[in-house]
C-alpha cells in the first residue's frame, strides 16, 4: 500500500483557496505565512562560514552558516555597522568588516582589526571558530522583518563562556524575530527566567517531549536560592527524565496547559 506524505509540514496538506470557513481559512494564512518566516540555524558551522559563502542576494545566513559571507555582503552599511558594533562591544579590538566579490562572484569575507595601532585584515580562513559564531549571531538582528522564529542548536558551541550569557542577551534584544535555542550550559540556563526554559527528554514510548521548569513543582522551592542551571545540573539525568514525563503527563491532563510533543 503507497502512502502519501506531505512535501513539508501538515500544513501543505491543507487547500486555502476554498476553504469554506472565512476565518478559519484567514487564522490558517496567517499560521502558514508564520511558518514560511521559520529560519532554522541548527546545523551552524564555521567550516561552513569559511568556505561556502553563497553567491547572489540572499535573506539569511543559511542553515549551517554557509550564506554568511554573501548575507553581509547585501546589507547596507549601516546595518554592517550595527554588527561590528555588537561585536565590538566585547571585542574592542575589531575595526571593522569587508565583503569583497571575488570571481564570477563567491564573496570574500575579512575581519578587520586594530593591535597596538596596527590594522590587520585577516580571512575568515584564519579566525576562530567561536569568533565566527559570534558573527553568525550578530547578523540574527538584521534578518529581515518576514522571519518570525530563528532555530539554533547547542549555542555554546566555541563560545567563550564569560561572555555568552551577556552577548546572547544583547542579540535576543536588539533583535525582533523570536529565538529558540537549546544548550547544555548551565551558566547559560541561569541567565534565562524560569519560565522559558524547557526541559527535554523522551516519553516512555521513545518520543521527544518538553516540560517547562515552573511546571515542575518539586523546583520550585529551589529556585529560591539557586538559579535554574544549577538545579538542573545536581539533578541526575534520572530525575530529570521523569520528572519531565511527569509534567509532561500532567500537562496532557489539562488541555490549558502548555504542552510539547
Amino acid at each position: 500500500m503507497l502512502g502519501i506524505y506531505p512535501e513539508g509540514s501538515a500544513l501543505s496538506f491543507i487547500k486555502l483557496d476554498n476553504h469554506p470557513d472565512r476565518h478559519a481559512r484567514q487564522v490558517l494564512e496567517d499560521l502558514r505565512s508564520w511558518a514560511e518566516g521559520i529560519v532554522s540555524l541548527e546545523l551552524l558551522s564555521p567550516d561552513s562560514m569559511r568556505h561556502r559563502n553563497a553567491r547572489g542576494k540572499v535573506n539569511d545566513i543559511g542553515i549551517r552558516g554557509e550564506q554568511l559571507g554573501a548575507f553581509l555582503a547585501g546589507l547596507p552599511a549601516d546595518a554592517k555597522q550595527r554588527i561590528v558594533e555588537r561585536l565590538t562591544a566585547f571585542y574592542p579590538q575589531l575595526t571593522g568588516l569587508t565583503t569583497t566579490a571575488k570571481r564570477a562572484g563567491w564573496i570574500d569575507l575579512k575581519i578587520a582589526e586594530s593591535y597596538r595601532g596596527r590594522a590587520l585584515a585577516v580571512g575568515a580562513q584564519h579566525v576562530s571558530d567561536g569568533f565566527l559564531r559570534l558573527l553568525a549571531l550578530a547578523a540574527l538582528p538584521e534578518f529581515p522583518k518576514t522571519t518570525s522564529l530563528v532555530l539554533l542548536d547547542e549555542v555554546e558551541n566555541g563560545i567563550d563562556p564569560l561572555i555568552l550569557p551577556d552577548y546572547l542577551d544583547m542579540i535576543s534584544r536588539q533583535s525582533s524575530t523570536q529565538i529558540m535555542m537549546t544548550t547544555h550550559s548551565p551558566l547559560l540556563v541561569n541567565r534565562f527566567p524560569p519560565e522559558v526554559i524547557h526541559f527535554i527528554a523522551r516519553s516512555e514510548g521513545g518520543a521527544s517531549i518538553s516540560a517547562r521548569l515552573v511546571d515542575i513543582p518539586e523546583f520550585e522551592t529551589e529556585l529560591e536560592y539557586r538559579g535554574a542551571g544549577e538545579i538542573w545540573a545536581h539533578s541526575s539525568l534520572g530525575r530529570m527524565s521523569e520528572l519531565v514525563r511527569a509534567a509532561h503527563e500532567r500537562a496532557k491532563a489539562n488541555p490549558a496547559t502548555e504542552v510539547s510533543e
